[in-house]
């Protein structure tokens, strides 16, 4: 009975360590996917930010920034995204002041429009 009653508690521990590895290795997996869709986020912008084409630059860092609301790397996308249209960091410092709190005035839709209109324009 003894031996048995080891036994079963071994087969127990062992599982217990198996279920263990297999959440942690389903979180780096996870960890893993999410980081490689940001940085292909991440390069879609540079692309368009290379090519000059702000609309879908700003579309692509928005998506970043809306996926996670609470992480900084969104909205630096964003800021970047202004900086890089704007050849200046006023409005890309505007927006990050905007969602930390400092800012009283949301820069996005004033770009979103201008470059609306833009598209019209030449297209």
């Amino acid at each position: 009975m003894r031996l048995a009653t080891y036994h079963i508690g071994v087969h127990v521990q062992i599982s217990l360590c198996y279920s263990r590895v297999v959440r942690r290795t389903f979180r780096l997996t996870t960890r893993l996917r999410q980081r490689s869709r940001r940085l292909d986020s991440v390069n879609a912008i540079s692309a368009y930010v290379l090519t000059g084409q702000w609309l879908p630059a700003m579309q692509r860092a928005q998506d970043v920034w809306l996926k996670d609301p609470q992480s900084a790397a969104g909205a630096q996308e964003v800021g970047r995204v202004f900086k890089a249209a704007d050849l200046s960091p006023t409005r890309g410092n505007a927006f990050v002041a905007y969602v930390t709190g400092g800012g009283e005035v949301n820069p996005l839709k004033e770009f979103l429009q201008q470059h609306a209109a833009d598209k019209k324009v030449v297209g």
